[in-house]
Order: structure tokens, then C-alpha cells, then sequence
């Protein structure tokens, strides 16, 4: 009896032992982004500023494994995130602050790197990426011409709002555990990141978070 215990252990142990034999080196793979941007408050110059809610975006993602660890690819996504601004009066202009509110189409191309902690279906990774940044904000015009100090824009004078969109540099690195599916169906990743958006001017730079789940299929 005792016997046959010990045979049926060794068979299931075998079987788990062969069902995680895997492999990543050299797959390319190629993923669907959806991730949340988490809300945040930047303080600009002049006293301007603006409160950016939660925001919702959409990624696409490519990547080719080099071992069953290291892997470089690239990202590129689009979000939507509504903003609450202040803006503040301008050299000359004896108006008072006022607050608007708008929307932000924001584009970003990213190029990254991950290590992989295990060679198994399921592991713990750490990601670094660096990339491009497009803001396109859409403000409220003031009540009257002159100079204003917009959040973003700086200070600009007319009776219209600026409205060109601007392109940063921006880096970032993050956390997350990845699950490679069994019969070659895929796999799932969940993460979490830090995102840093170079700035010429105060703040200096633009910090979000991003949650990320990645549903992705691998050749």
C-alpha cells in the first residue's frame, strides 16, 4: 500500500515537474494594454496648476525574448484623461485667477526591457522603458484678453487659449508578475509602473502611476 502511495506521488510530481518545463528564449510576442492612469496634482509656475483624474487608456505591445529572462520590445498607447485647472493672471494683467476644466488626449511610444526573475510559466519581472510622451490638453479660453499662466502651456498672451500639443521625453520603470498559459494559449500580465515626463519648466517633471493588465499571444 504504502508502495503504491509512493508510486502515484512520484507520477503527480513527474507531471507537475514536466508541465513547467517551458521556455520564452526566442519567442516574439505581440499584446493588448489596457491600463489605468492613477489621478495626480502638478503645481506649475506662476501659480497655475491643474488636478488630472483617473484616466483610462489602451496600449498595443511588441516583444522578442533573447533567453528565457531578458526581453526588449515596444509599447505605444493612447489615453483620455479629464483635468481641473487654475489659471493665473499674466505680466500686465490685473485679472483674477479663474478655473477651467478639459480633457488631455495623451500618446506614448515607449522602448523597454524586462528581466524575468524565473524560467517558469509563472514569474515576478521588473521593467525599464524610455520613450516619447504627446500631451494634447484642451482648456477653456478667459473671460478677456491679456496675458495668462496656463498649466502645461506657460504663460501665453491672447483672448484664445493656446492649443498646440507638446512632446516630451519621458522614462519609467515598474513591477509586476507575469502567468505564460498552458498549451501555447497565450499569456497575461499585471503590473504596476512609475512614469517620469521630463519638463523644461516648475514642476520639472510629470509623475503618474500606471496599473497595466497585458493579454498577449507569442509565436
Amino acid at each position: 500500500m504504502n508502495q503504491f502511495i509512493g508510486v502515484v506521488l512520484l507520477a503527480l510530481l513527474s507531471g507537475n515537474v514536466l508541465s513547467q518545463t517551458y521556455s520564452r528564449a526566442g519567442l516574439r510576442e505581440y499584446s493588448l494594454q489596457p491600463h489605468l492612469l492613477g489621478s495626480r496634482t502638478y503645481d506649475f509656475e506662476g501659480g497655475a496648476s491643474a488636478r488630472l483624474d483617473t484616466g483610462l487608456g489602451i496600449g498595443l505591445g511588441y516583444a522578442q525574448h533573447l533567453n528565457d529572462y531578458l526581453a526588449f520590445g515596444i509599447d505605444i498607447a493612447i489615453a483620455s484623461i479629464d483635468y481641473r485647472a487654475t489659471v493665473a493672471p499674466g505680466a500686465g494683467n490685473a485679472g483674477a485667477r479663474f478655473d477651467s476644466s478639459g480633457v488631455m488626449e495623451r500618446g506614448t511610444l515607449r522602448l523597454h526591457a524586462t528581466w524575468h526573475f524565473l524560467a517558469g510559466r509563472s514569474t515576478p519581472f521588473l521593467t525599464a522603458n524610455v520613450g516619447a510622451a504627446h500631451l494634447d490638453p484642451d482648456i477653456d479660453p478667459p473671460s478677456a484678453g491679456g496675458c495668462w499662466i496656463y498649466p502645461w502651456w506657460g504663460q501665453f498672451c491672447g483672448a484664445e487659449p493656446p492649443t498646440h500639443g507638446m512632446t516630451r521625453f519621458t522614462y519609467g520603470g515598474g513591477a509586476g508578475w507575469r502567468f505564460d498559459l498552458h498549451r501555447e494559449r497565450g499569456f497575461v500580465r499585471l503590473l504596476v509602473s512609475g512614469e517620469w515626463i521630463d519638463w523644461p519648466a516648475p514642476p520639472g517633471e510629470l509623475r503618474n502611476v500606471e496599473f497595466r493588465a497585458d493579454f498577449g499571444t507569442r509565436f
